[in-house]
C-alpha cells in the first residue's frame, strides 16, 4: 500500500500550459527516505485532445534545477483528463530517495498543439521544501518563477518505505 509522503494541495489559483517543448518543474524534498511510485497532480485539458503527458523525476543541481537523467518515468494519456481533477501517473518500479535531497517532478505533453492545465499557486505559495521551475527549450535551461511570490504547483508524492520487508508467517 502505497504512503503519502510529500505534497502541496492548496492556493491553486492559476493554469500552468506545458507543451512538448514547454516543461514545468515542481521541486520538493522528502522528509523521509522512500521509493517514489507514483504522483498525483492536479490537473485539467479539454475534451478530445490527442497527447500523452509525460511525468518524470529527476535529480536537482547545486541550484535546485533538474538535471542529469529521469530517475523514474511515467506516462498520463489525455483521453484519461477532463475536469479538474488530481491524476494519478504510476512510475513504475520508481526510484529510491533520500531524506533532505531535493528532487523534481518534470511535466511535458508530447504537443505544442493541444494543451494540459497542471493548477499552480502564483498567490503566495508555500511550499518551503521546494518552487516551481518552467523551461522554454525542452529542458536545456530553467527558470523559477515568480509572480511576484513564489509559485508552486499542485503534486503529491506516493511511494513506500524501502526499508519495508513483507513477512509471512508460517502456522
Amino acid at each position: 500500500m502505497a504512503t503519502l509522503y510529500e505534497y502541496y494541495i492548496t492556493g491553486d489559483s492559476y493554469n500552468f500550459q506545458p507543451t512538448n517543448s514547454i516543461y514545468g518543474a515542481q521541486t520538493f524534498t522528502p522528509s523521509v527516505s522512500h521509493t517514489i511510485l507514483s504522483v498525483k497532480l492536479l490537473l485539467a485539458a479539454p475534451v478530445n485532445n490527442a497527447y500523452t503527458t509525460t511525468v518524470n523525476i529527476y535529480a536537482t543541481d547545486a541550484n535546485g534545477k533538474p538535471t542529469g537523467s529521469s530517475l523514474a518515468s511515467g506516462t498520463l494519456a489525455s483521453s484519461t483528463i477532463s475536469p479538474l481533477a488530481w491524476y494519478e501517473v504510476s512510475l513504475g518500479a520508481g526510484a529510491a530517495l533520500t531524506s533532505g535531497v531535493k528532487y523534481a517532478i518534470v511535466v511535458r505533453i508530447s504537443t505544442s498543439n493541444n494543451y494540459l492545465n497542471w493548477r499552480v499557486d502564483h498567490i503566495g505559495a508555500t511550499y518551503a521544501g521546494g518552487r516551481f521551475w518552467m523551461s522554454g527549450d525542452s529542458g536545456a535551461t530553467w527558470i523559477g518563477l515568480n509572480d511576484p511570490e513564489d509559485v508552486d504547483a499542485m503534486f503529491e508524492d506516493w511511494g513506500s518505505d524501502p526499508a519495508f520487508i513483507p513477512r509471512v508467517m508460517i502456522l
